[in-house]
């Protein structure tokens, strides 16, 4: 049975592989590209145990809705329908307030224009970790005997 320790080390090791390969091709700068995996990291690190905090483990056999095949299908089909869109709307506000952020004068202006640029940065990171995390820890609960509920 995947204990905590493995469904994060799992969560993190899937979220930054996913996103690694959601930014082939993008034209983002090392550190655009580091927060990016950053933030995949973090969240596939806490929604890895999301399961568990919604479907308390009171026992091995523990199975209720947040680790069944429908939770596992719904995330899945909810993070490839709206993250990709999502993800492109944040890269290019965030390219539009790197632009203003280049050509400011006023320093106070160029923070906070640089603090959204990176929270966009960080929430395209998001978007694509949790939902990855989420489903690294049903795909590990999957291997059990118990394995997953359909609902």
């Amino acid at each position: 049975m995947p204990n905590r320790k493995v469904h994060a080390a799992v969560g993190v090791m899937s979220s930054v592989g996913v996103a690694a390969v959601t930014l082939n091709g993008q034209e983002l700068s090392p550190w655009q590209a580091g927060l990016e995996l950053i933030a995949d990291g973090v969240a596939g690190h806490i929604t890895s145990a999301l399961p568990d905090r919604i479907d308390r483990p009171m026992s091995p056999s523990h199975r209720a809705a947040a680790h069944s095949m429908t939770a596992g299908v719904a995330v899945g089909v909810y993070a490839l329908s709206h993250v990709p869109s999502f993800q492109t709307i944040c890269r290019t506000k965030a390219r539009e307030f790197e632009r203003m952020r280049m050509t400011s004068q006023d320093l106070v202006q160029t923070a906070i224009l640089f603090l959204a640029e990176a929270g966009l940065y960080v929430a395209s990171g998001i978007a694509v970790g949790a939902p990855v995390g989420y489903a690294s820890h049903l795909a590990l609960d999957m291997t059990t005997p118990s394995g997953l509920p359909l609902a």
